[in-house]
């Protein structure tokens, strides 16, 4: 007999060095012999790495007569030793991008494990420049069992990539104190780093008017590791402010020296101040002789940078002033012009002063002392003497005010007339005027209707209409008024007596007469006298007959009016038509009456209460009629009516229903009394004979009717058997689905019954079926006679069903393995059995598992209620993938203001968020972003699921948006005589290139250029600078040139030692053309010019001919000249009046 061997699973765990052995006791469950076991082997024993998992032994067991048996057992292999893991610290330095990355193998240093390592992995790969220093990293190596170890270096990050400097040349202006300074921001033109500058210098930094032109600079930056770079730059150092000009004299008006004609001047001289230094020049010098008139005397400063500033001050030589002394006439009452608005004033000027003969020219274009013909307002005279100075006076001329109606009014009689009755003459009018000459009387002159006249201030007795008066003054100025007197209407009165159908009294001999009166016209507040003694308005209680009325109204005023009242004849009631009674105790009489006399439309009364003029539907009795006509007059009449006896009936048979509520049932009656033949009729059977057929069980009502109409009506009761009634089993529960057996009895009705289940689906006593939920099982039944039962039923309660369902939740969704928890939903569940795809079951309510991977996977659930019902659910769970972050930027550089489009290329993910690096984030998913100020932008995108799992995408400038120059300047004008001339104050920033446009042709690539407009107008000036990256701004601005047109000559000129300092120029602004000549007393040209620069004269004469200085004395000159408007130039104003284009000036030594 073998032995019988007997085997057990072990499992085992390999050693350091990645082996073990087992014995065969290891495996032996208690293998036996019936004698005894002589050797028990197992096979193979020995394991290494390779064999890790499940391998399958062999027992053998032997007794001593060499009989033997075998077993197998699993032998599972494991390696729970973890790996040795050995780290080793490096150095690592940034890349231009401020960048560095480092793998796995830079930090191990010799990590190893027996069976082999399945991977080695660190937690920080990636540095940047806020990682500089020392940094702790961890390794993590993973053999192929699973097994980890951790070991941790030092990761040393360095930053030796020194900055990029960046220059732009730049201007910067002196200010008040001649100095000028610059900072490092307004050098530097963008200088980077692959991390961060922390310092941008610049020297030299302070500039003084020693420096003016370009001077050099060096700018250095530097990062936060010490790195350093620098570049140079040209700085243009300008000097825009104009020199002060102090203590500037004011105009100096002296009196002229009567023998000369001219007069010395002496003044302060002024003193120039600039922020660097300036130089100043005149004109005139203090203490020179001036002509009678104006002269001008200016002061040019000028500093080293070609600045200027100017001030101007006027020297006027008088004679004594004019003086005038103005008058004008008056008239009665004290005004200069006799009425309002006329034109009949005076005035005279008187004049002293200034040099005779003179001259006046008035407001009006009068030319003498004395104006006449004048309105009232201000007279203005100018009065010009033989010098040709001017003086103005104004006079104001009075008016008088307009004559006006102070009032005019008439006294009211009551009632607001001003005419006591209808034509009446008692009207008074009162009148009062002001204004015009009002020192005097004014007079009256009235007119009024039919040829009225009056002189009277205030005229009495006049009838009503429109009045008109003229009031005069004495100066015979004059004014038109006019009013309108109002009477009351005609007084008219007209009686309404009350109308009965066209009687003035509703009945004969009655007295209800009344009569209205209406009155119209006079004042209201009207008395009235009637012929029968009454004295108000409306009377009444009136008989037939004749009324007359008198009416007064406030004012007195009255008429008269008369009116006759009628009446109709009296009323007779007659019976005509009657009909007797024809049923005894019915209402069927009728009778009729008639009405005549009085007034037809007649209304009728009975005493039972009816008001037809037919009275019907009545029984025997006695009745009363009232005739009554269409005013309400009566009369009345009786009459008496009979009726026959009565009608009577008797049941004959009754036959009952053969079913239980049947309908075969009948019934007989026999009738007498009334008036035959008799007719019959059956309710609810409409049967109309003596004998009804067809009746169901209950009360049939009969009705017999006599010849006459006259019926009876009463109830007999027809019978039936006992209803059928249908006993079933009791109600019963089941699981839905499951079968029940039901049973039925009859009782009642004929006997011997077909019984019927479910409209047919069974017949008999008993019944089974099956149901899935609650139902009402219906059955019927039927006896001998063909009667049937009222139908009953079986409630079959299914139990409550058991409803398997669950939702499930992924634990960690953002990392395998992933766990998932179920939330058993189910329904009336008691116990659950779980399946899952992975393998895995549970018997649990809530149940757990997990899968290595995302995907879908199938899960069974069987749930069974405590009552024994199941429910099984097969469903899929979905493992969302995790979310990869990318995205593309097609086009990441430009000049700012700039859109940028940023592709979302991420998967898995269906939910974004974006930082643009400059403040601003977005949700969208392909936002498009605006950068709107320079830098270099790192953008950074975060997806997620719908788990709240994300990834991030972080890229250092990925979006650089270069710096535009901001184009800016001032338009300053130069100074220049004719005002055209601007020069172009450059303060644009971060240019280096620049466009200037000017009036739309010309223009300018210079920095700071000058430009002269040709003509009048408003211009444009557009410039447009550039950086080093091509981008660009635009600055416009606007300006007026107003060109001035003008030209002064003076009449002297002063001329020191050896012919230094004396120059005869003329000045003028705006002229087209210009021609100048100098004579001397005998016609002598001695010098002559038509040189213009910018509209001005260019060019001086310095008192030479032929090189030789002209004696002391007077020197004629001659100008012809035209402006840039085409307007001539006429001369320089004389004492005359007459402007003169030829003059003198004197040459004084």
């Amino acid at each position: 007999v073998d032995p019988t061997a007997a085997c057990q699973d072990i499992t085992v765990q390999l050693d350091q060095s990645g082996t073990f052995s087992i014995v065969a006791s290891d495996v032996d469950a208690g293998s036996a012999d019936n004698c005894a076991v002589s050797s028990i082997v197992v096979s193979p024993s020995t394991f290494d790495c390779s064999n890790l998992g499940t391998e399958t032994v062999t027992l053998t067991v032997a007794d001593d007569f060499g009989n033997q048996s075998t077993c197998t057992a699993d032998v599972t292999v494991l390696d729970t030793i973890p790996p040795t893991s050995i780290c080793q610290d490096i150095t690592v330095q940034l890349d231009g991008s401020g960048n560095a990355s480092i793998v796995p193998s830079q930090i191990d240093n010799g990590s190893n494990d027996v069976c082999g390592i399945a991977s080695i992995t660190l937690d920080v790969t990636s540095f940047n420049c806020s990682n500089a220093g020392a940094n702790v990293v961890t390794l993590t190596v993973e053999d192929n069992s699973g097994n980890t170890s951790q070991c941790t270096a030092t990761v040393t990050v360095e930053e030796t990539v020194p900055p990029t400097a960046s220059c732009q040349d730049a201007t910067v202006y002196l200010d008040e104190l001649g100095q000028a300074s610059i900072s490092a921001a307004d050098v530097d033109a963008g200088s980077t780093d692959n991390c961060a500058i922390t310092s941008i210098s610049v020297s030299p930094s302070d500039f003084l008017c020693a420096q003016l032109g370009i001077q050099p600079v060096t700018l250095t930056v530097e990062d936060g590791s010490g790195n350093t770079d620098n570049c140079s730059a040209s700085i243009t150092v300008l000097d825009t402010i104009s020199p002060q000009i102090i203590d500037c004299p004011s105009d100096i008006l002296v009196p002229s020296n009567s023998s000369t004609c001219a007069s010395p001047v002496t003044w302060s001289e002024p003193t120039a101040t600039d922020n660097c230094s300036a130089n100043l020049a005149s004109n005139f010098t203090s203490g020179t002789t001036f002509p009678i008139g104006v002269t001008q005397v200016f002061y040019t400063a000028t500093d080293q940078s070609g600045n200027t500033a100017q001030c101007f001050f006027n020297v006027e030589v008088n004679a004594d002033l004019l003086n005038i002394n103005l008058t004008a006439i008056t008239y009665t009452c004290g005004t200069n012009v006799s009425c309002n608005g006329a034109d009949d004033g005076q005035a005279t000027a008187s004049v002293t002063g200034g040099c005779e003969p003179y001259s006046f020219l008035w407001s009006d274009g009068q030319s003498t002392s004395t104006a006449v013909d004048l309105a009232s307002g201000d007279q203005i005279v100018t009065v010009t003497d033989a010098n040709g100075n001017q003086l103005s006076d104004t006079i104001f001329i009075t008016e008088p005010a307009a004559i006006s109606t102070n009032f005019i009014s008439s006294p009211r009689y009551p009632g607001e007339v001003n005419v006591s009755c209808f034509g009446a003459f008692d009207g008074v009018i009162y009148s009062e005027a002001e204004g015009g000459a009002d020192c005097q009387s004014y007079q009256y002159q009235w007119t009024g209707p039919n040829g009225y006249t009056s002189t009277d201030q205030n005229p009495a007795n006049v009838e009503a209409g429109q009045f008109s008066v003229t009031i005069t003054d004495v100066n015979g100025c004059s004014h038109s008024d006019s009013i309108t007197l109002i009477e009351p209407d005609p007084i008219e009165a007209e009686t309404f007596p009350n109308s009965y159908n066209g009687f003035g009294v509703s009945c004969f001999g009655g007295s209800d007469g009344a009569i209205n009166l209406e009155v119209t016209g006079g004042i209201p507040g009207y008395d009235y006298q009637w012929s029968n003694g009454d004295s108000i308005q409306d009377i009444n209680a009136l008989t037939a007959g004749q009324y007359d009325v008198l009416v007064t109204d406030t004012n007195g005023c009255q008429t008269t009016a008369t009116v006759t009242l009628n009446e109709p004849t009296p009323v007779v009631a007659s019976f005509t038509d009657t009909l007797l009674i024809s049923c005894n105790g019915l209402n069927t009489g009728q009778v009729t009456v008639q009405g005549s006399g009085g007034l037809p439309g007649y209304t009728y009364l009975w005493s039972n209460g009816d008001t037809d003029q037919l009275l019907s539907g009545v029984g025997a009795g006695t009745y009363q009629a009232i005739v009554t006509d269409i005013n309400g007059c009566q009369d009345s009449l009786e009459i008496v009516l009979t009726e026959p006896p009565a009608v009577t009936v008797d049941v004959i048979q009754i036959t009952p229903t053969t079913c239980f509520g049947g309908n075969d049932g009948s019934a007989t009656v026999a009738a007498a009394g009334g008036n035959g033949p008799y007719s019959y009729l059956w309710q609810p059977s409409l049967s109309n004979s003596a004998t009804a057929s067809g009746l169901s069980a209950g009360n049939h009502i009969y009705t017999v009717t006599d010849a006459n109409g006259c019926d009876i009506s009463d109830t007999l009761l027809v019978g039936q058997p006992d209803q059928m009634v249908i006993v079933t089993s009791n109600d019963t529960t089941v699981c839905p689905g499951s079968f029940v057996d039901l049973t039925a009895t009859v009782t009642g009705g004929g006997g011997t019954y077909l019984i019927n289940w479910e409209s047919g689906q069974g017949f008999g006593e008993s019944y089974s079926a099956y149901y899935q939920q609650t139902t009402n099982v219906s059955v019927t039944a039927q006896d001998q006679n063909g009667c049937t039962a009222a139908p009953n039923s079986v409630i079959v309660t299914t139990l409550q069903p058991v409803q398997a369902d669950f939702d499930y939740q992924v634990i960690n969704p953002c990392s395998a393995p992933f766990q998932v928890d179920f939330t058993n939903e189910t329904t009336n569940g008691f116990s659950y059995q779980w399946y899952f795809q992975n393998g895995d079951s549970s018997t649990q309510f809530l149940a757990s598992t997990q899968f290595d991977s995302a995907g879908v996977y199938s899960v069974n659930l069987i749930a069974t209620s405590d009552e024994g019902c199941v429910d099984t659910l097969n469903s899929f769970i979905t493992i969302d993938d995790l979310p990869v972050a990318a995205f593309n930027i097609p086009t990441n550089a430009a000049c700012y203001p700039f859109m940028v489009s940023h592709q979302n290329q991420s998967t898995g993910a269906n939910s974004f968020f974006w930082d643009f690096g400059d403040g601003e984030t977005s949700d969208e998913g392909s936002p498009f972003h605006f950068y709107d100020e320079a830098g270099a932008y790192t953008v950074t995108l975060i997806a997620t699921n719908q788990n709240g799992c994300s990834d991030t995408l972080m890229v250092d400038s990925a979006v650089v948006a270069y710096p535009s120059p901001v184009a800016s300047f001032n338009p300053v004008s130069t100074g220049s005589e004719s005002g055209n001339e601007f020069f172009m104050d450059n303060t644009s920033q971060g240019a280096v290139e620049y466009f200037w446009l000017f009036d739309g042709t010309d223009f300018s690539e210079l920095f700071e250029p000058t430009h002269a407009f040709a003509e009048h107008g408003g211009y444009d000036i557009i410039l447009t600078a550039y950086n080093q990256y091509g981008c660009d701004d635009t600055a416009l601005v606007s300006v007026t040139v107003e060109l001035t047109s003008g030209l002064f000559v003076p009449n002297a000129m002063v001329v020191g030692e050896n012919g230094l300092g004396g120059r005869f120029q003329p000045i003028g602004t705006g002229l087209a053309t210009y021609h100048v000549w100098v004579f001397d007393l005998w016609g002598n040209q001695l010098w002559e010019s038509t040189s213009l620069t910018n509209g001005s004269p260019a060019e001086y004469w310095d008192g030479r001919y032929k090189g030789a200085m002209v004696p002391q004395g007077a020197y004629t000159w001659k100008i012809e000249a035209v402006f840039k408007d085409g307007e001539v130039w006429d001369g320089m104003p004389q004492a005359s009046g007459k402007p003169k284009n030829i003059g003198s000036v004197t040459v004084i030594y």
